[in-house]
Order: C-alpha cells, then sequence, then structure tokens
C-alpha cells in the first residue's frame, strides 16, 4: 500500500498566517480577532517626525555655539517627548 500525503490541513499549521493568506488558504479561526462591531479598523496614523540629532555638535568645543543650543534644544524636545532611543 503507498504512503498517503499528510492532508493540507497539516501543512498549513507549518506556515506563518501571513503565508496562508498569501496563498489563499483558510486561516484558523483562532488567528481570526472579532470584536462586537467587526466595522473596518481605522490603521491611520498621524505623521510625526522622528527627531534626529547631532550628538557630535554637542561635544564639540567647550564654548556655547548657536548650532550647539539649537540641538540641544532638539535633544530636550525630544526626551520630553519620545523618550531615548538608541542605535
Amino acid at each position: 500500500m503507498a504512503a498517503s500525503s499528510p492532508p493540507s490541513r497539516v501543512e498549513s499549521l507549518s506556515k506563518p498566517v501571513q503565508q496562508l493568506v498569501v496563498d489563499g488558504e483558510e486561516v484558523l479561526e483562532k488567528y481570526i480577532y472579532r470584536t462586537a462591531d467587526d466595522g473596518p479598523i481605522d490603521i491611520s496614523f498621524p505623521v510625526m517626525e522622528v527627531p534626529i540629532i547631532d550628538l557630535g555638535l554637542l561635544f564639540t568645543s567647550s564654548s556655547s555655539s548657536p548650532a550647539e543650543e539649537a540641538e540641544l534644544g532638539k535633544l530636550r524636545s525630544a526626551l520630553s517627548s519620545w523618550g531615548c532611543f538608541q542605535q
């Protein structure tokens, strides 16, 4: 007797949900989030400009230049509104 291949449902369990959608396969119910209204979800976010601080300007000299003061102001504003991120 020839070995039978596993059902496609087993194959779909090993794929990410995004791949199931791309392939047009059925997504398991446990991955579908439903709410009371089930209307369209508004995923629009306000456009926010991420501040970029040139730390080199803050450490270049002991005297305060206008460019250094401007960067210091940007740093103060960024830390108070965004917090601290490092890369």
